[in-house]
């Protein structure tokens, strides 16, 4: 892909990298580190984060500022896989 190109992501996509970086942390991630690892600006992320909260994907420690994955998060993340693979195959992300 070139510089000028844009490639879409789905909504689905999206909530999927946040929680990927947020399973990748162990200890908890933070907004910022959210923003730079899924590519959105603060208010994206925000909202994002607003529904996957509510949703019971992430859970938030307010003592530290950090997220973690929730169960309920990493079975998302499992079904996602699941599901890309049936659409796209086994290619990787282009």
């Amino acid at each position: 892909m070139t510089g000028s190109e844009v490639k879409y992501r789905s909504r689905t996509d999206i909530v999927a990298s946040i929680l990927q970086s947020a399973a990748r942390e162990g200890g908890g991630i933070g907004v910022t580190r959210l923003m730079y690892n899924s590519f959105l600006s603060y208010n994206q992320v925000s909202q994002y984060v607003k529904i996957i909260k509510e949703n019971g994907l992430l859970n938030y420690d307010a003592s530290t500022g950090k997220y973690t994955i929730s169960a309920k998060g990493s079975k998302y993340l499992e079904l996602h896989s699941k599901m890309d693979k049936m659409l796209h195959g086994d290619r990787n992300n282009e």
